[in-house]
């Protein structure tokens, strides 16, 4: 039988296996694109990070001009299973809320584990960056799915999800969703959204909602459950 090697990306390394070539459908591959620092080297990257982030796709304000001296601010980053260079942005964001007024101590970093172990320190500070690790290593904390007392009821879906958030982000005045908008076998598409369910949901609201794979009616996953798909899909 013949077979076909593949190099496939796992985490922070590359795995080789050997498939019988009988069995293989086909692979799609992904363009590389260069970085901006690639592109346009470290300071014009930062530049226009913060252009981006002046002026927002669908809001008619940024968020360094929605946000008001006073009001604390949960930053919810991804946790150590998301490879995101969220790091690259973060200085800028917060460099972005101070400016405004917002005090560096009203600033909260909450890890998206969903139902994922925490981060190790180390991974920590490949998260957030090293600057921003030693700023704020002591106001970011992982996400606990079980912890009940860190939990906060905020609602029901219209499918019969009951709700149940991080305590840090509900409380919070503003909560940014930090991440990166890629491709999900069931959810459509990572990011956004995600960030907060299952990002930083109870285990029971995860649960509930990842169920919504399942047809309602007939043995088998619904079929507007699927990859790159928003529209009609329960569980986006």
């Amino acid at each position: 039988m013949s077979t076909i090697e593949i190099k496939i990306p796992y985490g922070s390394e590359i795995v080789q296996v050997t498939l019988p070539a009988g069995k293989l459908l086909d692979s799609i591959d992904v363009t590389d694109t260069p970085g901006l620092a690639d592109r346009a080297g470290v300071a014009d990257r930062e530049r226009l990070i913060r252009e981006a982030i002046d002026s927002p796709i669908g809001l008619e304000k940024s968020i360094f001009q929605i946000v008001s001296p006073g009001e604390t601010v949960a930053i919810v980053v991804p946790d150590s299973f998301r490879t995101t260079r969220i790091e690259q942005v973060l200085p800028i964001l917060v460099e972005g809320l101070i400016e405004p007024g917002i005090s560096e101590s009203d600033i909260t970093f909450v890890y998206a584990t969903g139902t994922h172990r925490g981060p190790t320190p180390d991974e920590e500070r490949i998260i957030l960056g090293d600057a921003i690790y030693e700023r704020f290593k002591n106001q970011a904390f992982s996400h606990d799915p079980r912890d009940e007392d860190n939990l906060v009821y905020v609602g029901t879906t219209s499918r019969g999800t009951k709700v149940h958030i991080n305590r840090r982000v509900q409380e919070a005045d503003r909560v940014i969703a930090t991440g990166a908008v890629v491709l999900h076998y069931f959810g459509g598409f990572g990011g956004g959204r995600k960030s907060i369910v299952p990002g930083v949901a109870s285990i029971s609201s995860i649960a509930s909602n990842h169920s919504m794979n399942l047809h309602p009616t007939e043995d088998e996953i619904d079929p507007a459950v699927r990859i790159g798909g928003l529209e009609g899909n329960p569980v986006a």
